[in-house]
């Protein structure tokens, strides 16, 4: 199964498709817990559709709500670190 999300412009929401090569999801059923029941997963995905869906989502706009910075500013952060100690390197005359 593949899962694709896409903002919509015509409300404040996304739109949420899942399909394989040769079906799709048109409605999905809602069941009311019983107590004793034990909950099954709607569907499963794999980490390839996973990684798709987190990049969907976050090419509508949804972030972590928690948490700092993106692995881009991680690198971009180390990238101006080790500039700052080849510039104090040459600076001081050390190896490093």
């Amino acid at each position: 199964m593949k899962i694709r999300i896409q903002q919509q412009l015509w409300y404040n929401g996304l739109s949420v498709g899942i399909f394989n090569d040769d079906s799709f999801v048109e409605s999905m059923t809602i069941r009311k817990k019983e107590p004793v029941i034990i909950i099954k997963s709607a569907f499963e995905i794999d980490y390839t559709e996973a990684q798709i869906l987190m990049d969907d989502l976050w090419n509508c706009g949804i972030r972590p709500s928690e948490g700092s910075g993106s692995a881009g500013q991680l690198t971009a952060i180390q990238n101006h670190l080790e500039d700052m100690r080849t510039i104090v390197s040459k600076s001081l005359d050390i190896k490093l």
